[in-house]
């Protein structure tokens, strides 16, 4: 099936010294992917994330370029959603890459690539927590800059919300750990990771629609269980 289903890639090994790789040379390494010579890829970095994945399918050197766009903003994603240490973030987001490397002749090009991994992403956390037998509900991590996306655009927490923030902000973190995961997952992906509804559709595979009526649900039971708490 041509020289992407050729690309040695379909056994699982581990790597030695995993920590002190980045994620990016990690995953190279284990794609055997080039790490230093970018003179095949450079006149491609301009394309959007479809036509890289076309790209990949012919030349698979250029899914290198896919990794150093979203090491960073995966890796973000992985920690507010699992209080885990470097190394499982590591784990999880090889995993990740390597799930999309391997599955990339079924990417649907009418849809976002970003969607796409961000699916990959959000079902291999949930897988992870089953693993592990943790409840991913009392995991979550956040900063405080983090929490204070919750207040932004117009369909942002009220001011009410935002003043109890300013005085404790962890009591808006372990709110956020008490919602439900329809609720929380819609949260996090638009407030956070600062996706789309359509995006989010897609992530969770659920109707527009469903995503719109579960983050507005999903702001009224936070701000309950804020009250709850603020007034005990």
């Amino acid at each position: 099936m041509g020289r992407f289903f050729s690309f040695p890639i379909f056994h699982r090994r581990k790597i030695a010294g995993r920590r002190a790789y980045s994620i990016m040379r990690l995953v190279h390494a284990f794609l055997d992917l080039p790490t230093n010579d970018t003179s095949d890829t450079d006149g491609i970095v301009i394309l959007s994330d479809e036509d890289i994945v076309a790209a990949s399918i012919t030349n698979p050197d250029h899914y290198s370029i896919l990794i150093d766009r979203y090491t960073a903003p995966l890796s973000r994603y992985v920690r507010r959603r699992a209080s885990v240490s470097q190394e499982d973030v590591d784990d999880i987001l090889q995993d990740v890459f390597i799930k999309a490397y391997t599955h990339l002749t079924s990417f649907d090009p009418r849809m976002k690539f970003s969607s796409w991994l961000y699916r990959i992403a959000h079902n291999h956390i949930i897988s992870w927590y089953r693993r592990h037998e943790v409840r991913h509900r009392d995991r979550i991590m956040l900063d405080d800059h983090d929490a204070l996306k919750l207040f932004s655009g117009d369909d942002g927490l009220g001011p009410d919300v935002q003043a109890i923030f300013n005085d404790d902000a962890q009591m808006i973190h372990a709110a956020l750990a008490e919602l439900p995961d329809q609720y929380r997952d819609v949260m996090m992906l638009r407030f956070f990771e600062g996706l789309d509804y359509d995006s989010m559709s897609d992530v969770l595979k659920i109707p527009p629609g469903t995503v719109a009526t579960r983050l507005n649900r999903g702001k009224k039971k936070l701000q309950k269980i804020i009250d709850g708490m603020h007034h005990v």
